[in-house]
């Protein structure tokens, strides 16, 4: 199954960040507000339901893989910031 090895990966890329919990959801109206969440990772950033428009850590695996790749948290860039803002 594509999505099970998709989890896997994004499993093994949250466990190289440091992170001390990961909670997946399918879609991101599952994800509801993402009230006590420091990030939100969506797959696709068009998805972004109203309730979540608001929440600061919102971003793409693209944008985890990059920070990975620095060695530290990015900022997202001014692109993906306005692309959620207009939604």
């Amino acid at each position: 199954m594509q999505y099970d090895s998709h989890v896997l990966t994004l499993r093994s890329i949250f466990a190289a960040a440091g992170a001390d919990k990961v909670d997946f959801v399918l879609t991101p109206d599952a994800a509801s507000t993402g009230a006590g969440y420091d990030y939100v990772l969506l797959e696709d950033t068009h998805a972004v339901t109203d309730a979540l428009a608001e929440h600061e850590g919102i971003s793409n695996v693209e944008w985890l893989k990059q920070s990975l790749i620095a060695g530290e948290v990015l900022p997202r860039s001014e692109e993906h910031t306005s692309e959620l803002q207009s939604q």
